[in-house]
């Protein structure tokens, strides 16, 4: 069995899920530590972790320390967003995000946002641009990212393996780039919110459009066009200046709209309560180790105690300690009394 830098207890289905994940995303980690891959696979085989193994692992690169430090140009190749379609100038402008309704009755919002360095932050960038890096969320958790290589083509990369997860991406990025929906998926609708900077958009014009006046303004010097297409070309046409009320049959849709969300703030907080207890049982269990590990200690100082009260002298050393003992009890308490009679009875026992 190899060594482990801590004590080994039994380790629970989520923490072996967890780091069973964790080595399939390194895969050199045989190459660059095989201690600690022989560690990973004897706990996924025996059921037995080490307190600091999970750790140990995140700390060690995906790649296991053999590739180049530059972000590697890989995954399966996508179509690209659709300037025709609200969801595609969004992603191409710097993020969407948008909830897919599953056959199976979920709804899982996904967010994918571009962003890259600016002095010691982050600031939002366009899909493609230069040092920007597009990453992929579900309930805030990463799941993939994409990247643009150099001849242009949108690639994808996917680390989850949850079914209804993986329907959500790519029900959403076909639905950006005007394609028909996957399998699995029934509906997308993006949120009311820019594509680049992200923030709620309450003006109709900039809803339709999926980029916020002050963002749109910064490339095309204009904050009032719509996004509304001619028929010969794509250029931009201004809307008309007055709107006609929307008719009940959009105010039903905006009414589902309203249900779906609330319905799906309840899923997220259903989950969060979900997370929170599980994360309290395992406290709770580890807790119980830790108190069991206590008591195993607190018996064997007293076996220890007693082996040595075992050997204590006889005869004249035994007097001489009982008169130790009394001047001891005069001048101090019992802790220094019972520690100078324990270093007696070693030297007495040699």
């Amino acid at each position: 069995m190899p060594a482990t830098r801590s004590p080994r207890r039994p380790a629970s289905e989520r923490q072996l899920n967890f780091l069973r994940s964790l080595a399939q995303e390194r895969t050199g980690l045989a190459v660059a530590n095989p201690a600690l891959a022989a560690e990973v696979q004897d706990t996924l085989e025996n059921g037995f972790i080490a307190r600091d193994l999970i750790d140990r692992v995140m700390a060690t690169p995906r790649d296991g320390g053999s590739a180049p430090a530059a972000r590697r140009q890989d995954g399966e190749q996508i179509a690209p967003p659709s300037a025709g379609m609200r969801a595609g100038r969004m992603l191409l402008a710097g993020g969407v995000e948008a909830t897919a309704t599953l056959e199976s009755g979920r709804h899982v919002t996904v967010s994918i946002r571009t962003r890259k360095r600016s002095g010691r932050g982050w600031t939002n960038a366009a899909l493609g641009e230069q040092d920007s890096r597009t990453s992929i969320s579900i309930l805030g958790s990463k799941v993939g990212w994409l990247n643009v290589d150099a001849d242009g083509r949108l690639l994808l990369t996917l680390r989850t393996r949850r079914d209804d997860a993986i329907a959500a991406v790519r029900g959403v990025l076909d639905f950006a780039a005007g394609l028909s929906l996957p399998a699995g998926v029934e509906r997308v609708q993006e949120a009311s919110r820019c594509g680049r900077c992200f923030r709620t958009l309450t003006d109709p014009v900039s809803i339709d459009r999926g980029i916020g006046p002050e963002c749109f303004g910064r490339d095309t010097g204009s904050q009032h066009i719509a996004a509304v297409r001619v028929e010969q070309g794509s250029a931009f046409v201004p809307e008309p200046a007055t709107r006609p009320a929307a008719p009940r049959t959009e105010t039903v849709y905006r009414n589902r709209e309203d249900a779906l969300a609330a319905e799906q703030r309840r899923f997220e907080e259903a989950e969060a309560e979900m997370n929170r207890l599980v994360a309290e049982g395992e406290r709770r269990e580890h807790e119980r180790a830790y108190e069991q590990e206590a008591r195993e200690e607190r018996a064997a100082g007293l076996v220890a105690l007693a082996a040595a009260a075992e050997r204590r002298p006889t005869g004249d050393a035994a007097r001489a300690r009982d008169l130790i003992a009394e001047a001891l009890d005069a001048y101090f308490g019992e802790p220094e009394t019972s520690f100078a009679l324990r270093i007696f009875d070693q030297l007495a026992a040699r």
